[in-house]
């Protein structure tokens, strides 16, 4: 059978002419809304969980729901499991809601270890025949003392959720695991200075007149958009009988609008030696720094740095 579609009124036209079974509504609820069988299926939210409880004999089960391999279960009243005290030494135990397709019931059941072994039963999980779901684990010793260990799973459907059926504010830090938001999570220039926090430096505001070139001169005030900073130095030659020198400087990133350039000596000349002046060209992408000196005597070198700042 290619096709099926399944809760029509039976004896009726098309999938409604035969009966479906239980087997079929099992396996649609399964593959609908278990999305771990193994280890999954109570219902968040609703009564008390299922959650199991008790430090002596007998361990509580509390109201809840469930669904284990695609049935559902319902209790509405607290299940008192009563759990034996061991002779020989301490002892292992598991309860379960098992669904037992001959008995046709999902019923909480006491999973036990021999009398002294400690060791934890495993479940039976058989398709169509027997199928545990994990409620809780314990050891109780002679004294009649239990260690409960909760081993609940809860329900996770096969489905998406649309971003407009999240709640406002659902999803707080303590949802979002340790380094879950990496760098590709983050849209471009997502985070501004605003929201970066303490020691880092914020590009508050500029004054100029252009929106755009920050080398346009003028006094109104902006709120920068996107900023690109960069830095580097050169070393500038003036050969004697000259008073001009310069050294060819790409930016490691062009700007897009030409960005304000400011620098300085980064080593310097001896004392009683030549006043020098140093600018730069205005350019996106090279700024030739020029360095400028009175005289004309000997050959100079000197090391400079530059900060660039300016539209992205």
């Amino acid at each position: 059978m290619a096709e099926s579609s399944i809760f029509w009124t039976t004896g009726s036209t098309g999938d409604g002419a035969s009966p479906y079974t239980q087997a079929q509504i099992f396996d649609w609820l399964l593959r609908t809304f278990v999305n771990a069988p193994a280890t999954e299926g109570i219902l968040k939210g609703y009564a008390n969980e299922l959650a199991p409880s008790g430090t002596a004999s007998p361990v509580t089960i509390a109201t809840g729901a469930a669904m284990v391999y695609g049935i559902p279960y319902e209790n509405t009243a607290p299940v008192n499991v009563v759990v034996p005290t061991p002779v020989i030494g301490t002892t292992g135990h598991r309860i379960v809601l098992r669904a037992s397709w001959a008995a046709q019931t999902v019923r909480v059941v006491l999973l036990s270890s021999s009398d002294g072994v400690a060791a934890i039963p495993a479940m039976t999980q058989t398709p169509g025949t027997t199928y545990d779901l994990t409620l809780a684990t314990l050891t109780i010793t002679t004294g009649g003392v239990i260690t409960l260990t909760d081993t609940r799973g809860y329900l996770h459907p096969n489905i998406k959720v649309a971003t407009q059926n999240i709640d406002d504010n659902a999803i707080t830090n303590a949802k979002m695991a340790d380094n879950a938001v990496g760098t590709a999570e983050l849209i471009a220039d997502a985070v501004d200075d605003t929201k970066v926090g303490n020691r880092v430096p914020q590009m508050y505001r500029r004054q100029g007149g252009d929106a755009n070139s920050w080398a346009v001169y003028g006094t109104t005030t902006y709120t920068p958009g996107m900023v690109r900073m960069q830095a580097g130095s050169a070393r500038i030659t003036i050969t004697a009988g000259n008073t001009l020198g310069q050294s060819a400087v790409t930016f490691p990133v062009a700007f897009s609008q030409v960005p304000i350039v400011v620098g300085g000596i980064y080593l310097g000349l001896g004392e009683g030696e030549e006043l020098l002046e140093l600018s730069f060209e205005p350019s996106a992408t090279q700024p030739l720094p020029t360095l400028k000196r009175l005289g004309t005597t000997g050959t100079i070198t000197v090391d400079v740095f530059w900060l660039a700042i300016g539209t992205e």
